[in-house]
């Protein structure tokens, strides 16, 4: 039978422009294990001039990147999945403590997401 991984609070922060930022506001909320009750990690909360940073940042990237080659993003795609592969055992313990799930089902889903990057 597998186990649960051991509790560690996560801080997570917001991806805006390709890097991991703080709101603004510096709002966050407490997100809590369905399995025990725990907080297991802090959410940032974006507030509307994160949002609006962020799709302006968005615009500006599909301006770089709309002209690239269906192989040039392919290429992109097989990166991800690569990182993915490389972190799967973290993503895998993450996804089991915030969703309170088995870790042999979170490590199907992260193998699972990292072939649909393929």
């Amino acid at each position: 039978m597998a186990t649960q991984p051991s509790v560690r609070i996560r801080r997570h922060r917001l991806l805006v422009g390709g890097r991991w930022e703080d709101p603004a506001e510096r709002a966050t909320i407490n997100l809590h294990s369905p399995a025990t009750g725990e907080v297991v990690a802090e959410i940032a909360v974006a507030g509307p001039g994160d949002v609006e940073e962020t799709i302006r940042l968005a615009g500006a990237a599909f301006e770089r990147h709309r002209w690239r080659t269906a192989f040039e993003r392919a290429a992109e795609m097989e990166r991800v999945a690569a990182v993915i592969d490389r972190r799967a055992p973290e993503i895998a313990a993450d996804l089991a403590l915030e969703h309170g799930k088995p870790l042999a089902e979170a490590a199907g889903e992260v193998a699972s997401a990292a072939s649909g990057f393929r």
